[in-house]
């Protein structure tokens, strides 16, 4: 598939905690590095500039932001997360965002309608 480097960006929590660790062992073991960075259950419902110490570690060795993004959060998280990375230049128009279940598919396709593209 030609991905080798994939930010996840996961929610504090037990949920958040296990799925990232869960996929960084995964990706290891088919040569795909992870780079994971955890925010705050407050720090995604809110002000996108509270997300951004997490949203800073989302970036390949060079220091270039990673394409390759996977959101581990909620619905309330959403809005909040996508404007954090449009701001920090991650994922975005020539990248590929991927959410979990815990995202419902009315809150996707609410969102997508506002701007499909992060």
């Amino acid at each position: 598939n030609g991905w080798r480097f994939v930010g996840v960006l996961y929610i504090g929590d037990a949920y958040g905690r296990s799925f990232a660790t869960d996929m960084a062992q995964q990706s290891a073991q088919v040569n795909v590095e992870t780079v994971l960075a955890e925010f705050a259950w407050d720090a995604g419902s809110g002000d996108p500039a509270a997300l951004a110490p997490a949203v800073a570690q989302l970036k390949h060795p060079d220091g270039t932001p990673v394409r390759i993004l996977v959101f581990v959060g909620f619905d309330d998280h959403l809005a909040t997360v996508a404007s954090a990375l449009r701001a920090a230049g991650v994922a975005g128009p020539e990248g590929h965002t991927i959410l979990t279940d815990a995202v419902s598919l009315r809150t996707i396709e609410t969102f997508a309608g506002e701007d499909a593209r992060w």
